[in-house]
């Protein structure tokens, strides 16, 4: 079959994939803030900041990556063979 009489995306499918990027960008500028600023706060025995890597990599790059894969998955699934 060729795919070259195939339509692109609908609209609806073009509205819902810039609403996932805008609420991606959203999402994963708040996460970035959020990695960025940490938490810092002295602790009562005199030490300096917590260890918070897991928090850090789920506020940033863990919500880039989900945006990406969502993003991946939604393509593939508009533009599968409908037969």
């Amino acid at each position: 079959m060729s795919f070259s009489d195939q339509p692109t995306l609908t609209g609806w499918q073009k509205l819902g994939c810039a609403v996932v990027a805008i609420i991606g960008i959203i999402v994963v500028s708040v996460g970035l803030g959020m990695a960025a600023l940490g938490h810092c706060a002295p602790q009562a025995d005199g030490t300096g900041c917590e260890n918070d890597a897991l928090i850090k990599f789920i506020a940033f790059p863990g919500t880039a990556i989900l945006f990406f894969v969502i993003g991946i998955l939604m393509m593939k699934y508009f533009m599968r063979d409908k037969n």
